[in-house]
């Protein structure tokens, strides 16, 4: 396992084992916590298979590795827990839960579905603020894609901030909640965390913005069907770039019966 070393995690350590971090939702910096990094470091290291399906998790060598005390690696254990990478039993201690190409997958299906929802319930409200919030942020990311200053992480950002709109718009509490936390508080979260697994080239990024165009397109003319199936080509198109991008680094494939499409021309298009 690749972690960094206590010089690199402490280099901008502020008392009481706390480090900087980059702003986290475009509204300011805030301090992260010696537990949040490692959390981020190991959970990104369990996804990337770089633990063995029901590894032993061992507190000790990861508190010399991170020249920190158990503490705050016992506090980043059971965080993991609750997002369902670590499963931690009494007297036993933390095991790294199988995480296979298949699970991703699922992940991408399920939040499809549901921000496909999310994508319905904005078309029929039509609240004002939802549809300029929408437009605004579509049109963003159209000219993001020109802009050379915009790497692929940002872009990934960006298109997340597009999902929000969604759900946050989409008038119903409980759908919204239920997205925010599967971003901030599962495994989800980690898809995204160290290093861009999606919009790596200017064609990927040209179709996600064009697709994330024609979804707002679609809620504005109030055509739900055609709204809810571009949602699902936009997390379909993106569930196989992340998994393409993830067999790279793991010796697995995904089974073909979790791959599949919003429309059939959506399908033709990624078997070609």
């Amino acid at each position: 396992m690749v972690l960094e070393t206590t010089e690199q995690l402490q280099a901008s350590a502020a008392p009481g084992e706390r480090t900087r971090t980059a702003p986290d939702d475009g509204r300011g910096s805030r301090l992260r916590t010696l537990p949040e990094q490692i959390v981020e470091q190991l959970g990104m290291a369990i996804v990337e298979g770089r633990y063995a399906e029901g590894e032993r998790i061992v507190e000790q060598k990861l508190s010399d590795d991170y020249g920190v005390s158990r503490g705050p690696v016992r506090d980043a254990l059971r965080a993991l827990e609750t997002r369902g990478l670590v499963r931690i039993y009494p007297r036993r201690g933390a095991y790294a839960v199988p995480l296979s190409l298949d699970l991703i997958a699922d992940m991408f299906n399920i939040r499809a579905r549901l921000l496909g929802l999310a994508a319905s319930y904005l078309t029929r409200l039509q609240p004002a603020a939802g549809l300029a919030d929408l437009k605004a942020r579509a049109d963003a990311l159209e000219r993001a894609v020109g802009d050379p200053n915009t790497g692929s992480m940002e872009f990934a950002m960006a298109n997340g901030r597009l999902g929000a709109a969604l759900y946050r718009h989409c008038g119903s509490d409980y759908l919204a909640d239920f997205l925010r936390d599967q971003g901030d508080r599962s495994i989800w979260g980690f898809i995204w965390r160290q290093r861009p697994l999606d919009f790596m080239t200017p064609e990927r990024r040209r179709e996600s913005a064009a697709i994330w165009t024609e979804v707002s397109r679609a809620v504005h003319a109030g055509d739900e069907a055609a709204a809810e199936r571009a949602v699902w080509d936009i997390m379909y198109t993106s569930r196989d770039q992340v998994i393409a991008t993830l067999s790279q680094v793991r010796s697995e494939t995904v089974s073909r019966h979790k791959v599949i499409y919003g429309s059939p021309a959506a399908a033709a298009g990624r078997q070609r």
